[in-house]
């Protein structure tokens, strides 16, 4: 094998070729070089943004949601949350309960959920850090107030800064049918006092209060539709999970947090695949010009390939000296393109806005990156497995050259 790789070395940096041998190697090579780089970067961004709506989701969803196994709604359980406490690893259990209502605000009136949350909800998500304007309270001077998603702000044309604030009319169907000249709904008021950005799917939909005031609204005392928990730094879901569901058996359902947005993440990493797949077909067409340049590499070898042959060169070894000249040439084009990748990538890493910025007023000033050991190596197989296809024609027309000079 090592001398098949040196022959193919020498072969590849061989001086006696023309210039237009030279010239498509070199294009073939640049070519793997920028699509390597290419693959990379685009990998990294799609890992960034994951990672970026990760962090964003954190600070509204639980380490942990346990819900209800059947239907929306279940009892308070003091007990079980007690004992929920008591495992080791859970820091903090809060307390939630969500339903659609309708929302009215002077002249405005939109459909989206109240979700009312206990007074540790904040420690639990983190959501206080993400208040855009205002702040984050529900109660102040016996009045009630609400904290809404950006989303739900816009829509409503609510100014918390506006010390005049009207009151915000909140409707929730009623649990039972009533009489038949009562209302179908039940209303309740409360001013806005601030905004959270966390994520425009729930920047859209999401307003907060508190939970008593919910629980009044909605007419369900004593129920909740989620404990959310949060976990002790150093542990994980893993750490946990037995505990939990030997604890609340079948009539509960848990989620850690890639459950409770499997959808969003999922489609995430549909995308990174796609891209990834498409740029890998770009590969493949710039292997085209591969193909041409080890084929005239081939017709300038063929005497040097009967010589060897007449000197007991198997057509095997033969076809391996030009599969290695494919690998090699991709292998060249691997190396440049990650030293590149990773270059730009420590450049964009380092500089505060970034190479490319993204929009004022965007979570982050630049573009999001991630670099991964298992991206730069499902790129590196890929790459090499691309030059080894580009060498199996120039390879198979190798071996069949004869050995006596008369054919050549």
């Amino acid at each position: 094998m090592r001398l098949v790789f040196k022959i193919a070395r020498r072969y590849l940096f061989s001086r006696k070729y023309s210039n237009a041998i030279h010239l498509i190697t070199g294009i073939s090579i640049l070519g793997m070089t920028i699509g390597t780089a290419a693959l990379v970067l685009i990998m990294s961004v799609f890992n960034g943004f994951e990672d970026l709506l990760k962090s964003l989701y954190s600070n509204f969803n639980p380490d942990i949601r346990i819900e209800a196994a059947r239907g929306k709604y279940f009892q308070v359980n003091d007990s079980l949350e007690l004992d929920l406490r008591s495992i080791e690893g859970i820091d903090e259990v809060a307390k939630s309960i969500e339903f659609v209502s309708i929302f009215e605000y002077d002249d405005s009136q939109d459909i989206g959920m109240l979700k009312g949350v206990s007074a540790n909800y904040n420690v639990v998500s983190g959501i206080d850090t993400m208040i855009r304007t205002g702040d984050y309270f529900f109660e102040k001077d016996g009045l009630d107030y609400l904290v809404l998603g950006y989303g739900m702000g816009y829509k409503l044309d609510v100014y918390v800064e506006n010390q005049l604030s009207s009151r915000m009319n909140i409707y929730a169907p009623r649990n039972n049918k009533g009489s038949i000249m009562s209302r179908p709904y039940k209303m309740k008021s409360a001013f806005p006092a601030g905004k959270f950005a966390v994520q425009e799917e729930y920047d859209n939909r999401y307003i907060l209060s508190s939970l008593k005031y919910a629980q009044s609204l909605s007419g369900k005392k004593n129920q909740l539709s989620a404990y959310e928990i949060s976990l002790k730094p150093g542990y994980s879901f893993d750490d946990v999970e037995e505990a939990v569901f030997t604890l609340l058996g079948a009539d509960y359902v848990v989620k850690n947090r890639f459950e409770q947005q499997a959808a969003y993440l999922r489609i995430m990493n549909i995308e990174k695949l796609l891209g990834f797949a498409l740029l890998s077909l770009t590969l493949v067409l710039v292997a085209f010009n591969m193909v041409g340049a080890l084929l005239m590499i081939v017709l300038a070898k063929r005497k040097d390939i009967a010589v060897l042959k007449s000197m007991g060169a198997t057509d095997q070894m033969i076809w391996r000296i030009f599969l290695m000249e494919g690998v090699l040439m991709s292998a060249i084009g691997l190396i440049i393109g990650l030293v590149l990748a990773i270059g730009i990538y420590v450049v964009h890493k380092q500089l505060p806005h970034g190479l490319i910025s993204l929009a004022q007023g965007f979570v982050q000033p630049a573009y999001p990156a991630s670099l991964r050991i298992g991206d730069l190596i499902m790129v590196s197989i890929t790459v090499l497995f691309i030059g080894g296809l580009a060498g199996l024609i120039p390879a198979n027309k190798a071996r069949k050259i004869s050995a006596t000079f008369s054919e050549l």
